[in-house]
């Protein structure tokens, strides 16, 4: 919301709490978007520019591992031996790929931080296909 005061362009958008638009003097377009009674939101900031708001302490990555027994385990070992908290995964099928999946994952770690590198390398010697999503 501040990032959208401060820059003044009609087109940029937020979503966020009544308390939030009042602070910044901006106007609601729309009051009660959410489809589910019990939802909840992660708010997430997307520019054409890298945002540098200081340390991350979370990260979202997407990857795939081969087609073998253990080869996720493998991925999740990475994680715990390096004490690294997985708050989320989810895997997803791979279209045109039977029994082959992407595995969603957030943890608490800024992947894109010097002393995480050794951890990513590790990572990319037992996936096929690593993204990271972003970290915040």
């Amino acid at each position: 919301m501040r990032r959208i005061k401060e820059k003044g362009n009609p087109e940029d958008v937020a979503i966020a709490a009544k308390e939030a638009a009042a602070l910044y003097g901006l106007f609601i377009i729309k009051e009660g978007i959410e489809t589910n009674a019990r939802n909840y939101t992660r708010f997430a900031v997307i520019a054409a520019d890298k945002v540098n708001n200081g340390p991350k302490k979370k990260s979202a990555i997407v990857y795939s591992t081969s087609n073998e027994p253990g080869a996720l385990y493998d991925t999740l070992r990475i994680f715990a031996e390096n004490g690294i908290n997985l708050v989320k995964l989810e895997s997803r099928p791979i279209h045109g790929k039977p029994w082959e999946y992407m595995f969603y994952v957030d943890l608490e770690a800024d992947v894109e931080a010097a002393e995480f590198q050794g951890v990513m390398k590790q990572l990319l010697e037992k996936t096929e296909f690593f993204k990271i999503l972003g970290c915040y």
